[in-house]
């Protein structure tokens, strides 16, 4: 993506859902506030102008279940 992307995601169950995006390194880039949904679809957009190329994991924890995906940020 380039620099703006839009991550959609369905919440089966009703949960807190905290999403965390993170360097290839582990260090965290952004974070969400922790939120309540209820189940449906959602998603947001994150506008990574200000960071640098590379590869960034996307993770989402809610109360039973991790998630993540890797995008590539390319400018």
């Amino acid at each position: 993506f380039n620099p703006v992307t839009y991550i959609s995601f369905d919440i089966p169950v009703a949960t807190h859902v905290k999403i965390s995006i993170f360097n290839i390194n582990g260090q965290i880039i952004h974070q969400f506030p922790i939120a309540y949904y209820a189940p449906g679809q959602y998603g947001f957009e994150w506008d990574a102008g200000e960071i640098s190329t590379g590869i960034y994991l996307i993770q989402m924890k809610t109360d039973d279940e991790i998630h993540q995906q890797k995008v590539m940020l390319m400018k």
